[in-house]
């Protein structure tokens, strides 16, 4: 995820793993888009939860719209209603498998 927000549910839920990006202000510099691509291709992560605008004091960083980018080129988004039926929240869950499949990974 890239908001904190967005990420405390997930553990809070049942403890699942999940990867803040840029950690707990959403401001440290890890990891950035290669990092989740080699996760992504390393297959140690599938997910990735983007927050929409209202989630945010402030309006996207350029770092926001990088990861943003990648995820619309190399994912696909799953619709609300498989993950979240009830929310009116603006994020976006990426599913990132077909990296897997266009590296060949089943």
């Amino acid at each position: 995820t890239d908001s904190w927000r967005s990420d405390a549910p997930l553990i809070m839920d049942d403890a699942r793993r999940t990867l803040a990006i840029g950690g707990f202000t959403s401001k440290a510099p890890f990891p950035d888009v290669a990092q989740i691509e080699d996760l992504v291709e390393s297959r140690q992560l599938r997910f990735l939860l983007l927050t929409g605008q209202s989630d945010k004091n402030v309006g996207p960083t350029p770092r926001d719209l990088q990861f943003r980018g990648w995820a619309q080129s190399n994912c696909v988004v799953v619709p609300v209603k498989d993950y979240a039926p009830q929310s009116l929240s603006p994020d976006v869950l990426f599913d990132c498998r077909k990296v897997w499949q266009a590296t060949g990974s089943p």
